[in-house]
């Protein structure tokens, strides 16, 4: 088995049905709020002008993992729509960066007018927000949106209308991010866009030798269950060490290079400062499909990791950290041995784990 490149970008805006769908499924309704049962998430069925018209999940139909509500005005033309998804690299300050890269290619070059921390769900700068202005199929549009990290769940709240009708985007997403709540012990991790330093140090560019050792099972299954969005919410994170990187943007970032696949171009980000980081990421869309290299934890070297909803997929051990152009190379020759899978670990709605491990990774 391969990773497979994922290079689609999430549809940023797109008409919603016209009649609404009552909660099920992953989602329950009591009387005002819709909530996320497995998240214990909740939203309001009403936020400023725009009102609930359907809920669902986008993917991995019926686990739960991947949910969205849906809003819309009463004249169909301001829009709203909340994810909240269990993504296996969860981390806010990346999430909002994605989307801000997905943004830009379906409006050009486009960086946002507003852009900080806001409280969500009453914790103090629990959320990033962001507004971007910008002409979309020559209508110029306004978007809003806002992220959070809530436990091991992500929430992505959007609202997209008219230019001219901007004001009721940014209060259809504000009455969202007012109205959401959580779990009481339930963390949201403080949260601040992430924030790029002085350029990386020079990469080692001699390519990057597989260690053919063997690996342990335990050594395996410990890979597929940690990971660099690891972080606790009353402890800094030793950026130095592994994992917590960028920790909810509380890390200071760089970029190591750019992979350009066709029209598109992905950065590969590590921790400022770092001339042998211990992680490296490829942001592979904005849905928080993630390709990492991690230092070890066990062995020496360091490992390639693809991140989804609800899955880790762990590759080869190779002794030092790639290249941008050679991270590319790998994702788009089919048999790079660089990413054969020798474990897998799908997390489900309620936290539990299954590891799944190649008997040959062993040998």
């Amino acid at each position: 088995m391969m990773f497979r490149l994922v290079l689609a970008a999430a549809a940023l805006v797109g008409a919603l049905p016209a009649a609404a769908q009552a909660a099920g499924g992953a989602w329950k309704a009591e009387r005002e709020r819709i909530t996320v049962r497995a998240a214990g998430i909740g939203l309001p069925t009403r936020a400023a002008g725009v009102a609930l018209t359907k809920t669902g999940e986008s993917s991995n139909g019926g686990k739960a993992l991947d949910n969205y509500a849906q809003y819309e005005s009463g004249d169909g033309k301001v829009f709203a729509t909340a994810f909240v998804y269990r993504p296996t690299y969860a981390d806010a300050a990346l999430a909002a960066y994605a989307t801000r890269q997905a943004i830009a290619e379906r409006f050009g070059a486009l960086a946002p007018t507003a852009e900080g921390s806001v409280p969500f769900a009453g914790r103090a700068g629990g959320a990033i927000r962001q507004v971007y202005t910008g002409s979309l199929r020559g209508e110029a549009t306004t978007t809003a949106a806002a992220f959070a990290r809530v436990g091991g769940w992500l929430v992505k709240l959007r609202a997209t209308g008219p230019a001219t009708r901007a004001g009721e985007v940014t209060a259809a997403l504000d009455a969202l991010i007012a109205g959401a709540t959580v779990g009481r012990d339930t963390p949201v991790y403080p949260a601040q866009p992430l924030r790029f330093g002085t350029p990386c140090p020079a990469a080692e560019r001699r390519a990057p030798r597989i260690i053919r050792d063997g690996d342990s099972g335990a050594a395996l299954l410990l890979a597929g269950l940690s990971g660099g969005s690891v972080t606790t919410p009353d402890t800094k994170t030793r950026i130095d060490d592994f994992p917590g990187f960028p920790a909810n943007g509380a890390a200071e970032a760089c970029v190591r290079g750019t992979m350009t696949f066709g029209a598109r171009r992905i950065e590969l980000i590590q921790p400022a400062r770092q001339g042998d980081p211990a992680i490296v990421l490829a942001l592979m869309d904005d849905a928080c499909t993630t390709v990492a290299v991690e230092r070890s934890l066990v062995f020496a070297g360091y490992t390639v990791k693809r991140y989804t909803i609800g899955l880790v997929e762990v590759g080869a051990r190779i002794d030092r950290q790639p290249t941008a152009a050679q991270l590319a190379r790998w994702l788009t020759t089919a048999g790079a041995p660089e990413l054969a899978i020798t474990s897998s670990t799908s997390v489900a709605a309620d936290g539990n784990t299954q590891v799944t491990i190649d008997p040959g990774a062993l040998k």
